[in-house]
């Protein structure tokens, strides 16, 4: 059987002013590191940016004197080893190929980066076991460049949605991957 499988994945520009990269986000302090507790966050899919302030008022989770800077879906920190990344991807989907499952739809999975950028933990909640533990390691394999909180780098809370979609053909077998800014 042939397959034909794309995977349109958001894979997260960078903002300018909201990202530190390279040698200079060495040279840039972690907001902890002034004694100063700032994060960085993303609204979820589906709900606004006036109800995300409210969860996270209701929470309770934060500790007094937090603040929190709400990223706009263009101001997610940009995946540095994106290339090596897409490949992952790649590789992660077509385990479900081989097994014979149709790979369809979108995964919206909640990955906590610390203050340089390294994934610390991977929340997801596809539905199904498979899946979340795939996306447990590819998330796992991405490095962020640091988020800016003000005039220092700060840990982020990042909602992140890859899209997939497949389509089976006897007369061929096509493998594309699109990263979409």
């Amino acid at each position: 059987m042939k397959t034909r499988l794309l995977v349109v994945a958001a894979m997260l520009a960078g903002a300018g002013d909201l990202h530190a990269q390279g040698a200079a986000a060495d040279t840039i302090p972690a907001c902890a590191e002034g004694g100063i507790s700032r994060l960085a966050v993303t609204v979820p899919p589906g709900q606004t940016r006036e109800e995300m302030v409210q969860a996270l008022n209701a929470s309770g989770a934060l500790p007094a004197g937090t603040q929190v800077r709400i990223l706009e879906s263009d101001q997610k920190p940009e995946i540095l080893n994106r290339e090596r990344f897409r490949e992952l991807v790649e590789m992660y989907i077509h385990r479900f190929l081989r097994a014979g499952m149709q790979v369809d739809g979108e995964a919206t999975t909640l990955v906590r980066i610390d203050a340089n950028g390294r994934v610390v933990n991977v929340d997801a909640a596809s539905g199904n076991r498979d899946v979340d533990a795939e996306l447990q390691r590819l998330w796992r394999q991405a490095r962020f460049a640091p988020v800016l909180v003000g005039s220092c780098r700060a840990p982020a809370y990042l909602h992140l949605t890859l899209r997939f979609a497949s389509d089976f053909d006897d007369a061929w077998r096509e493998t594309q991957v699109r990263v979409t800014p």
